[in-house]
């Protein structure tokens, strides 16, 4: 099996293995893809991948696969989540719901989700596929509690915390465990990797929770406070909610106003009781505990440029203007 040093050559083969898979796609449901992934996106649970299958001195082809894979799968659930958060944009565009419908989107969302399954299912890395079904699994439970709360903006850091775990965590976790496998690592390193994976992940989320609150829609790529809107708690607003308790019925009043002034006068209220109570600072706070233990996962691996280039990506999850 080939075996390639560079980690750039690595990501590059995976993007041009990601379009292969795409344009194989049927009809429509190719158009989507494509119209996702020609969009763009930071490509970092790919980056997870190849920078954890170091750790084990060996990048083989199983990283391509694997790498391809977590990306299959995180645009799938792009595409499932914009149906269900009705989202009008994605990534600086349209999203795909409001060019060719709920259906199709739903059906492309599918085939990518098939296609990750088989890639890893013909990967010959022992463990990955199984690990997969269980991280969607997580997945699928953390959107039924999300779904099971929207509207509600109940001030519940342990709710949030449930999400966020299930959405975005437990893809990171696979990615860096999976990523080690394939590069050899024993089960203690596979393990300690898992761990940076979800403490990476968490980080991730919280910071992005932040970006949704003080970046641009084009900026953001979505509709600014999208989750807000849809009456979701990310928790910025749960915090700044638990210190003033008035900010829920004012979201849920102003939530549903499709006037610009409407909607900016929202933003200027979100975005000042999220500051002026701390919520902002303190959620900046936890993305950096996250990061930390992140980093401490790292130490069964020793010193060594592989492990700095882990710590590195952690320290980029929160160190980003998207």
């Amino acid at each position: 099996m080939r075996r390639w040093d560079d980690e750039q050559e690595v990501l590059d083969l995976v993007e041009r293995r990601i379009r292969d898979v795409v344009i194989g796609a049927p009809g429509p449901v190719r158009d989507i893809a494509l119209h996702l992934v020609d969009a763009g996106g930071k490509r970092v649970r790919p980056k997870v991948v190849v920078h954890a299958s170091r750790v084990g001195g060996t990048t083989s082809g199983a990283v391509v696969d694997l790498a391809t894979a977590a990306e299959l799968m995180h645009n799938a659930s792009l595409l499932h989540d914009d149906v269900i958060d009705e989202a009008p944009l994605r990534r600086g565009r349209p999203s795909a719901r409001k060019i060719w419908g709920n259906a199709h989107s739903v059906l492309a969302g599918d085939h990518l989700m098939t296609c990750a399954l088989q890639i890893l299912e013909s990967s010959e890395v022992p463990g990955v596929l199984k690990t997969m079904l269980v991280t969607m699994r997580r997945l699928v439970a953390a959107e039924v509690v999300q779904l099971a709360h929207r509207g509600r903006l109940l001030p519940d850091r342990e709710h949030y915390y449930q999400v966020v775990k299930g959405k975005t965590a437990a893809l990171f976790c696979w990615c860096a465990e999976a990523g080690a496998r394939a590069g050899g690592a024993d089960d203690a390193i596979c393990q300690a990797l898992a761990e940076y994976g979800e403490e990476s992940g968490m980080a991730f989320q919280l910071f992005d929770d932040l970006l949704d609150l003080s970046g641009s829609t084009d900026e953001m790529g979505k509709s600014l406070l999208s989750d807000i809107a849809q009456g979701v708690a990310t928790l910025p607003v749960v915090l700044a909610a638990q210190a003033q308790p008035h900010l829920v019925e004012e979201i849920l009043a102003g939530g549903g106003g499709t006037g610009a002034l409407d909607l900016e006068s929202l933003v200027v209220s979100v975005r000042h009781w999220v500051e002026a109570t701390g919520a902002g600072e303190e959620t900046r706070r936890l993305a950096r505990e996250h990061i930390t233990r992140a980093v401490a996962a790292l130490r069964p691996l020793g010193d060594g440029p592989h492990r700095d280039r882990l710590e590195q990506l952690a320290r980029t999850m929160i160190d980003r203007r998207s």
